[in-house]
């Protein structure tokens, strides 16, 4: 592949130290003893020819998110509606009169964080891939290459659901919920009509719930509709964050200096880098049986409740796409140090324009309604990579590899805390001047024709 003509004298020379009767003159090339019966190689290498290569590789990227608090244990008596129910039913049930007036906005429950964005901020683990390579040696000993390196999608992803670490519902009952703060959203996302059951067990003291498992004589139950938004006195709350990576590159590598043990080249052409993240966040809302108390006793719907449709849940994606397009160029080596084996190391740099898509919204779990807003920035990304390699050529026409690579991305863009509350205006943070780092291993075969 990339040493082939440094390939080739590193096989005189180990057929010259095995056999050192045999004279060996300019570019004069003697067949392989013996003989593999494979379609490799020809009896003119120096007239050049066509290679290829597959790798497999294992590398980290740096994940870009933050912290950012998502969602608490409790729920917002919007109106009021949830005080209002409970002093009626303490009026016609215990004739209990509650002095104390309706406060819209009460917060119901302990507040405890159950959701945050730096949950699906690690760790960061490997991410398997492959890179392939084909390429053409001309006769003057220049090599043109085609690569392409690809990372199979990695997802983290973390729930919210109504039984806490606590093992309990908290006070009332209230921490069995989960509470986002947005708002400026539309009636198309206020959720189910009835949320919340209110049930009263003595003068003054009520529980709240979403379907009474069972109760006593003296107590009463009464559905309300309380909170308002898919996001407010919520069930399940789910978050993903997902990232790809892919790279192409046309790259002609150039001789420098050259002798029976090293080759010095340079590398410069074409390349471009796509770096492709979401985050996306689900919440579903559930219905509760519609329970209303009345002079005949507690009534039930006889549509039950417990449910959830399409209407109920909602989806937040945030997406950003890095596309970075631009010269690549740099040093590289290949070393031949004895019994068929060898060093290679490659030093690149590279000056992008970064194209970054951003994309967020929000949208009703049924696809009737959606809030969104989409950019595209341009910027400038710079590269700095290394790649050592130990290689090792068995047999004529085919060599194997393992190395360790180091990627370094300067000034990409990444939106670190992805959530805006606010669905009327959607402008979640950017960060445009994000370094990641990818790093890890690869192993691979190359083969001459």
């Amino acid at each position: 592949m990339r040493t082939r003509s440094l390939c080739l004298k590193m096989m005189l020379t180990a057929v010259m130290a095995l056999a050192p009767t045999v004279v060996v003159r300019g570019q004069d090339y003697s067949p392989p003893d013996p003989v593999f019966p494979l379609p490799l190689y020809h009896e003119r290498p120096e007239t050049g020819g066509f290679y290829a290569a597959g790798d497999f590789i294992l590398f980290r990227q740096t994940n870009p998110l933050k912290e950012q608090p998502i969602a608490v244990r409790g729920f917002m008596d919007t109106f009021g509606n949830i005080q209002g129910t409970e002093r009626y039913l303490n009026d016609i049930i215990f004739s209990t009169f509650q002095p104390n007036p309706v406060v819209p906005g009460l917060f119901f429950g302990t507040g405890t964080p159950a959701l945050d964005v730096n949950q699906v901020s690690g760790p960061n683990s490997y991410q398997p891939g492959f890179r392939t390579t084909l390429g053409w040696k001309f006769r003057n000993d220049l090599d043109v290459e085609f690569n392409w390196s690809h990372l199979f999608t990695k997802k983290e992803s973390a729930t919210a659901a109504p039984i806490g670490p606590t093992l309990n519902g908290g006070p009332g009952g209230a921490d069995s919920f989960l509470f986002s703060p947005v708002y400026n959203f539309t009636p198309n996302y206020n959720g189910p009509m009835d949320k919340v059951i209110v049930t009263v067990d003595t003068p003054g003291a009520f529980t709240l719930g979403r379907l009474p498992l069972d109760f006593f004589p003296d107590q009463v139950f009464q559905t309300t509709t309380g909170p308002a938004g898919i996001w407010n006195a919520a069930q399940i709350m789910t978050i993903q964050f997902t990232q790809r990576y892919d790279d192409f590159e046309f790259i002609a590598r150039i001789p420098i200096y050259e002798n029976d043990r090293c080759r010095c080249y340079g590398l410069f052409g074409p390349r471009h880098i796509q770096l492709w993240e979401r985050f996306w966040w689900h919440t579903v809302d559930i219905s509760v049986p519609e329970t209303i108390f009345t002079a005949g006793g507690l009534q039930t719907a006889p549509t039950g409740g417990g449910v959830s449709g399409p209407q109920d849940q909602a989806d937040y994606t945030n997406i950003v796409s890095n596309r970075l397009y631009g010269p690549l160029f740099g040093l590289g080596s290949d070393v031949y140090i004895g019994h068929g084996f060898g060093i290679n190391l490659d030093l690149r740099g590279g000056t992008y324009i970064d194209v970054v898509k951003e994309r967020a919204k929000y949208e009703l779990g049924d696809r009737s309604t959606a809030a969104s807003r989409n950019r595209t920035d341009y910027t400038m990304a710079f590269e700095l990579t290394g790649r050592l390699n130990l290689t090792w050529y068995p047999i004529e026409g085919v060599e194997l590899r393992f190395g360790y690579e180091l990627e370094n991305l300067f000034n990409t863009v990444s939106s670190p805390r992805p959530i805006d509350f606010n669905m009327g205006a959607i402008t979640p943070t950017y960060d445009k001047g994000t370094y990641r780092l990818l790093d890890g291993f690869a192993a691979g075969i190359s083969l001459i024709f």
